[in-house]
């Protein structure tokens, strides 16, 4: 497993363990990804939502002037930048070697 360690607003930090391959994923998430492949979506966008969906997470809205994106678990909210974004969503790359 991979860690993703991402600090809340408050300065916690929370860690977030994703597959380091196929053999890791759970069945739930194994057929998660296998309706994003079925659907034929772009490569970037499945690995965004293997992310998304293995953290139990989602993207809230970006303010204007803001220079990071909000993820939203349950219970917490952290700001991330695009490069760290790029940075956890190339956890994913072994599905498409």
């Amino acid at each position: 497993m991979v860690t993703l360690t991402l600090i809340e607003k408050n300065g916690k930090e929370f860690d977030f363990l994703l597959p380091e391959s196929m053999n890791e994923m759970t069945t739930k998430q194994l057929v998660f990804l296998s309706k994003l492949v079925e659907r034929t979506d772009p490569i970037q966008e499945i690995k965004t939502q293997m992310l998304l969906f293995c953290m139990g997470a989602r993207v809230k809205r970006k303010r204007r002037k803001d220079v990071f994106f909000r993820i939203k678990t349950k219970k917490h909210t952290f700001n991330i930048s695009a490069e760290q974004f790029v940075e956890a969503v190339s956890a994913f790359d072994y599905l498409f070697i």
